[in-house]
């Protein structure tokens, strides 16, 4: 097991209200049942990774074995909220091979108290460019077994496609339009396992108040080959790519025909594993290496 946010650093408390735990719904703690992270985009929608919402057969995870912690930065502590998930929407065209599309949506059972963050649209590409600064966060893993109880931060750049192709090409793994990667050449900060699903996020000048600046959402933490490896860039789901599609599914209800695959809850569907570790946030791309997802 790779350490997980790497070269980082703990977040602030209140910095991140948006980030939110994504764990089984087996009642027990937070701190052992976290295994992904996503996004609030909506008091009563998750952003997330589409590889989160399998098992490690490759099985799809039932909504009802899934629940979000938000509103709370240490995940042994208990403030914030746990929120039972409705339903999962995956990407129609996701693709677990090359790790296409990898974006999913939760769909809650009720809605949220802790802010939202924007995505990054098709109008705002010039938040897409090489260089910018951009910081990561997540819960993830130090080592073999021990698991970040605080949040994690880390600032990386943004790479261009070119650079993360040339870095990946050799191994046989394409960087697609829906992806964006961001890191270091020389390595050393990263995310990781344990904090898929995350956001990469951005900062710029508030539309609403140009006193103030605001963050959007600009990545989905999805693969890389590592973490923090010299040349190794982290992979993320370039949020740009599929914002219409978000829109378009946050705008319906479960029951619609949203072209996506919706799993409403099986009243007579088995827990999740129970192996002490749970769901691994991991679809089939992930059991090769050297790449795998985070």
């Amino acid at each position: 097991m790779q350490p997980s946010i790497v070269g980082g650093e703990t977040a602030p408390d209140g910095d991140w209200p948006w980030v939110v735990a994504i764990i089984q719904n087996n009642g027990g703690s937070a701190f052992w049942s976290q295994f992904c992270a996503g996004t609030l985009i909506a008091p009563d929608w998750v952003l997330t990774a589409a590889h989160c919402t399998y098992y490690v057969s490759g099985a799809p995870i039932d909504a009802q074995a899934l629940a979000v912690v938000a509103g709370r930065q240490q995940l042994t502590a208990e403030q914030g909220e746990q929120l039972a998930v409705e339903a999962i929407v995956r990407h129609p065209l996701y693709n677990g091979a090359q790790a296409d599309y990898d974006v999913a949506l939760l769909k809650l059972a009720q809605s949220s108290t802790q802010p939202v963050i924007k995505m990054v649209s098709p109008d705002d590409l010039a938040l897409e460019a090489a260089d910018t600064p951009a910081t990561v966060v997540g819960w993830g893993r130090t080592g073999e077994k021990a698991r970040m109880d605080n949040l994690q931060q880390v600032e990386v750049p943004l790479v261009s496609k070119e650079t993360c192709t040339a870095a990946y090409q050799s191994l046989g793994y394409g960087i697609t339009d829906r992806m964006i990667c961001a890191g270091l050449a020389e390595g050393g900060k990263d995310a990781c396992s344990g904090d898929s699903g995350g956001p990469l996020m951005v900062e710029r000048t508030s539309a609403e108040n140009p006193d103030a600046t605001e963050w959007l959402e600009v990545g989905i933490v999805s693969w890389g080959r590592g973490c923090a490896l010299p040349d190794s860039y982290g992979v993320y789901t370039r949020v740009s790519e599929i914002y219409n599609w978000v829109q378009e599914q946050t705008g319906l209800t479960p029951d619609d025909d949203n072209g996506g695959t919706v799993i409403l809850p099986d009243p007579d569907a088995p827990p999740p594993d129970e192996d002490g570790e749970g769901p691994k946030g991991q679809s089939n791309y992930s059991l090769f290496l050297p790449v795998a997802a985070r």
